[in-house]
């Protein structure tokens, strides 16, 4: 057995990232100060971290597996099969004391990128079978029609909060907000509101500035019938 103790041991994990680098003919370009990495497939390149801790050598082995396997798939299609290659080489050297917080990190690195795919009106039906088997506490029906949004949290067991808002029309907005005696109109002014959503009362020469019509709704509590 690699680590009879099942605790992180930094030089197995650094033997075993320089054994898959030599092997799939990867080069460091740059150590990444944080947990968090980068992989340039084309060239077979990549920024990671030293693998001092469970979750950084999860990071090293997640943009490794994005070398290995290049561009195919969908995005959060890539993203989970990388964090689940790392999971696995977590198990291969028994480092299973950082198992539970790096399932908790995939569960929103994974929900968020499939919430942004959803959010450019991907059909939930096209979320992959392993996918949907791993998140089976998860109801995607309930995700049809809305704006998801995927909130890290460490102090959920499961590592994140779902948050749904509808989606609505310009037309439904300014019909929601008129019954709370509101304005909504775009800023043409040039400054740094330009471009942005502006609502205000009929009152007001100023009002409050917001990037999209989703972020008029949370704030707004406006929900469309």
């Amino acid at each position: 057995m690699l680590n009879p103790e099942f605790m992180f041991d930094k030089e197995i994990a650094e033997r075993h990232l320089q054994k898959l680098l030599k092997e799939h003919k990867i080069k460091v370009i740059k150590w990444s100060v944080t947990s968090c990495g980068r992989a340039y497939w084309k060239k077979r390149k990549v920024k990671i971290p030293k693998p001092t801790n469970v979750d950084r050598f999860g990071v090293c082995m997640h943009e490794i597996k994005h070398i290995i396997d290049g561009k195919k798939g969908k995005r959060f299609e890539q993203e989970f099969a990388c964090d689940m290659f790392a999971r696995e080489q977590m198990i291969l050297l028994g480092f299973n004391n950082g198992i539970q917080n790096w399932d908790k990190r995939t569960n929103w690195h994974c929900l968020s990128r499939i919430a942004m795919a959803v959010n450019r009106k991907m059909d939930v039906e096209k979320i992959s079978i392993n996918i949907k088997e791993w998140f089976n506490f998860v109801d995607f029906s309930k995700w049809k029609n809305k704006k998801v949004f995927i909130r890290h949290n460490d102090k959920e067991e499961l590592g994140y909060t779902i948050e749904f808002y509808d989606k609505m029309s310009l037309m439904d907005v300014k019909v929601l907000l008129r019954e709370k005696g509101l304005l909504i109109e775009k800023s043409e002014s040039n400054d740094s509101n330009y471009g942005k959503w502006m609502v205000k009362s009929r009152h007001q020469d100023f009002g409050t500035a917001f990037s999209n019509l989703t972020e008029v709704a949370k704030y707004y509590s406006l929900t469309a019938n």
